[in-house]
């Protein structure tokens, strides 16, 4: 019977078929291509979520092991690169999942042409138009490669910018954490998608260029190699044909730089291609594959005021102001200012170029610094605080050392170090003044006394005790309503302060409880909503019409329970 199917179906008996299993979960990723494909982080995110596993129990017990010794100390954001944590988590996870296909999750197809420096975001970053597009089309929640580029700052689908703080609470989200979920905060767990305004297009006219041609070359090389020889022939090109002055005018490319990338000396970065790009108006893809390089470089040419013409009297008088100037003067910001290169102004100015030269090093030798400050080498500056300060012993008029040290623009450090005797006289006689006055020392510094009732403002802490219902009412708001600072407000008044703070955590406590349990009775609703319609109401579910995430101990146990109540076995996937 087992021959008759095989010869009508052309099956194989069980013991003979090759079944595949894996030690994950063969997790595809998401299927976007071009500039929406998911990034490699947004991937173990979601395949520690389907294990229902923390993501440092993922890296520690599986990936570094088995690379403990290539494995070294690394920001976590280096996993959507091309460097070794995105190689030895490549290559663990293709094994361990059996997906082929998660190179292209990284900036992998880059490595040749584009430098690491500078080239992905430290952070966490997102569109919060596309999250919330993802959740109302009830699509998985991802995040994508091109937001982690470092010059990707517009989204262009949506026309708003690229945000790297949760708009809750205000904090920087790191790439990987341990709790991470897609779509969340990784503090205060709120949804990070919301419906951003549009911007105005004309006042980030260079953003949107650039983020535009990070999405062509996403999109034009999907699946495709780039030609190494045919980008440094593109960057010989421009490399030959514009002049020094042209390239440090527009560019923000040193001229030395730009000939070690065509020589293959250095790979360039992101920012510096995408500069030359947007100056010279040649498409990011044409120079990757010099495509009628040439012609373009004409246009640009003629467009370009190519008669760079200096203008001699405005150069020479402002060189000959810094020269008169009687404070040390950088020739290369001499040269910024003037829009111009030290080398030019030394080859067309050879004498002011001297003389400032020459005034800067005599200002060093006499003990010069910048603002005047003291210099422990200049006799006559050591001379002068001496004076200074023996006038400020006798002078009936008592200064601390701070403000002695502010008006010589000197530190109170200096003072102490180089002048011991005369500091400690000072210092005597500003405290003997501060007894006679109504002043007191915290410290090196002064707080002056300010009269109150003390009666009068227990009255008022009182008051504010009573008057704290459902609102906590904090100690910054208490010291400016009264007008006395906080620390006098602890100090003297520390019983009710006291109280004040233990109501405070009393209210902010039953505010959490009933956020709590209005999350409870949510869940417990939406599972029976999806199980009325038919639907499985795994986690990854129930998380698409809630606005906070289960990815919580005590939101998973009233998870589980409702399931038992309402009968529902669990999945095999779900633990």
């Amino acid at each position: 019977m087992v021959i008759l199917v095989r010869r009508i179906y052309d099956f194989e008996p069980i013991e003979h078929c090759e079944l595949s299993v894996t030690p994950l979960y063969s997790l595809p990723p998401v299927d976007a291509k071009g500039k929406d494909v998911e990034s490699l982080s947004s991937y173990v995110t979601r395949l520690a979520n389907a294990h229902n596993l923390r993501i440092n129990h993922l890296f520690n017990r599986i990936i570094i092991p088995k690379y403990n010794d290539k494995l070294l100390d690394f920001n976590s954001h280096h996993i959507n690169g091309f460097g070794p944590l995105s190689e030895v988590t490549l290559s663990v996870l293709e094994d361990y999942t059996k997906q082929i296909n998660l190179r292209r999750l990284t900036m992998s197809r880059f490595f040749n042409t584009l430098s690491k420096m500078k080239l992905l975001k430290p952070n966490r970053a997102w569109c919060p138009s596309c999250f919330d597009e993802m959740k109302s089309n009830r699509t998985i929640v991802y995040e994508k490669l091109i937001w982690n580029i470092t010059d990707y700052q517009i989204c262009t689908e949506h026309s708003c910018k690229i945000v790297q703080e949760c708009r809750e609470c205000k904090r920087d989200q790191t790439c990987l954490t341990t709790l991470s979920t897609s779509g969340y905060c990784d503090y205060c767990k709120s949804w990070l998608g919301y419906k951003e305004s549009n911007i105005n297009v004309s006042d980030f006219k260079e953003n949107v260029y650039k983020s535009n041609q990070i999405e062509q070359i996403f999109n034009y090389y999907e699946g495709k190699e780039i030609d190494l020889e045919k980008f440094i022939n593109s960057l010989r090109i421009i490399g030959n044909r514009l002049t020094r002055e042209m390239k440090e005018a527009n560019f923000d490319v040193q001229f030395s730089n730009f000939q070690k990338y065509y020589l293959k000396k250095i790979i360039p970065t992101i920012s510096s291609l995408l500069s030359v790009s947007y100056n010279l108006g040649i498409s990011l893809i044409d120079i990757l594959e010099c495509v009628d390089i040439e012609d373009q470089l004409d246009n640009y040419e003629k467009k370009y005021t190519y008669n760079y013409i200096i203008d001699y009297s405005k150069f020479r008088s402002h060189l000959e102001k810094a020269s008169n100037l009687n404070e040390i003067t950088s020739i290369v910001k001499l040269a910024s200012e003037l829009n111009s290169s030290k080398k030019t102004l030394r080859k067309h100015f050879p004498e002011l170029t001297n003389a400032i030269k020459e005034k800067n090093e005599i200002l060093w030798k006499k003990g010069y610094r910048k603002g005047n400050q003291y210099h422990h080498k200049n006799q006559i500056e050591r001379e002068k605080i001496r004076k200074y300060l023996v006038e400020c012993i006798e002078s009936t008029d008592s200064l601390s050392i701070e403000k002695i040290g502010k008006n010589l623009n000197v530190t109170p450090q200096t003072l102490v170090n180089r002048f011991p005797e005369l500091v400690h006289q000072i210092r005597s006689n500003y405290l003997e003044s501060l007894k006679g006055n109504n002043t007191r020392v915290v410290g090196n510094k002064e707080e002056p006394q300010h009269d109150y009732d003390y009666v009068e403002v227990n009255k008022q802490l009182l008051r504010i005790f009573n008057s704290i219902i459902d609102e906590p009412f904090y100690l910054k708001e208490i010291a400016k309503e009264i007008g006395i600072s906080q620390g006098r407000l602890k100090r003297n008044f520390s019983d009710i302060i006291n109280s004040i703070k233990e109501k405070n955590e009393q209210i902010i406590s039953t505010k959490k409880r009933k956020v709590q349990e209005e999350r409870e009775l949510k869940i417990i609703d939406t599972i029976k909503l999806l199980f009325s319609q038919g639907t499985y109401p795994s986690v990854e579910t129930v998380d698409r019409f809630l606005d906070f995430t289960l990815n919580d101990i005590r939101y998973l146990k009233i998870w589980r329970a409702t399931l038992k109540e309402l009968g529902i076995e669990k999945k095999k996937c779900i633990k």
